[in-house]
């Protein structure tokens, strides 16, 4: 987006035989933007989760103007952690109501008892959307790491 600053002209009216114009001249100005700004963004760029937590709570953020409802996806993606065997997979729209500036969604985290390395997926956000406003989205991805907190026990 590249800010303006603001535009001038001037609209000159013409009356006819039976048209009498009061102000023949009117002066228009074009802002930027007639439309607030908002901005949606992940609060933290990485998480990092024991297996056995259950759940991580991502917290999306919005600054700027908030005087209008705005809606953005979640989704989740793997990237060594394999959806609905890791965790569980989401495709979720996340609506924040007029002065709302923070909203959580919870992504469910499949504990197992395998010792294994830590693995890890995505959160993306896209496809912000509301009514008379410009939405950007700040940071689009967030990092949730699992951690393997299974023991290796040799004894059994």
């Amino acid at each position: 987006i590249v800010l303006e600053e603001p535009e001038i002209f001037f609209l000159f009216l013409e009356g006819t035989r039976s048209v009498f114009v009061l102000t023949p001249m009117v002066t228009v100005t074009i802002l930027d933007s007639p439309f607030p700004t908002t901005g949606i963004s992940f609060a933290e760029s990485s998480y990092a989760v024991p297996e056995s937590m259950g759940t991580v709570n991502v917290i999306i953020t919005r600054s700027g103007d908030t005087s209008q409802p705005v809606c953005v996806d979640f989704t989740t993606e793997p990237v060594t952690a394999v959806a609905e065997v890791d965790f569980n997979s989401i495709f979720q729209t996340v609506t924040f109501e007029q002065s709302e500036e923070s909203r959580t969604v919870a992504v469910t985290i499949i504990p197992d008892n395998l010792v294994e390395t830590n693995e890890m997926f995505r959160g993306i956000l896209f496809n912000a959307r509301g009514t008379n406003v410009i939405i950007t989205i700040d940071r689009t991805t967030v990092t949730i790491d699992i951690l393997d907190d299974d023991d290796d026990d040799d004894d059994n």
